[in-house]
């Protein structure tokens, strides 16, 4: 992806990282498939995207770096632990992202969007299955 991107363009000015994959569970309900495939598409996908542009920001010494958390990594959201901790770490990931590339001119920001109405939202939320009914 980053290639292509440089073989069009020459360079790389900004990075959205907008990842989001949620399974409601209690913990003790979280098989290690499920934790894996929300950790990897909320915050593995983010920490790969970064790293394949990081080095070249740096060396052009500017770039922009933009990742989409969510509340759910500001509070402690009620049977979504695997989700929560992906989108601490992103939060997390930034902070560092951040520290590192200010020196060579990167900068790394983070939005905390709250919940959003979609059919995922429906389908994994008590709230709007109560509302339904």
């Amino acid at each position: 992806m980053v290639q292509q991107t440089l073989e069009r363009f020459g360079k790389v000015d900004i990075l959205v990282n907008n990842a989001r994959f949620a399974d409601h569970k209690a913990i003790p309900d979280i098989s290690e498939e499920d934790w894996d495939i929300q950790i990897n598409v909320n915050l593995k996908s983010v920490f790969l995207c970064t790293q394949a542009v990081f080095t070249h920001m740096c060396g052009q010494g500017s770039g922009h770096i933009v990742n989409v958390s969510s509340l759910a990594g500001k509070y402690y959201p009620y049977k979504m632990a695997a989700y929560g901790a992906a989108k601490w770490g992103v939060v997390g990931l930034t902070g560092i992202t951040q520290e590192e590339g200010h020196p060579h001119g990167v900068r790394a920001i983070l939005i905390r969007p709250g919940n959003v109405d979609t059919q995922m939202q429906h389908d994994n939320h008590d709230v709007y299955r109560e509302k339904l009914m």
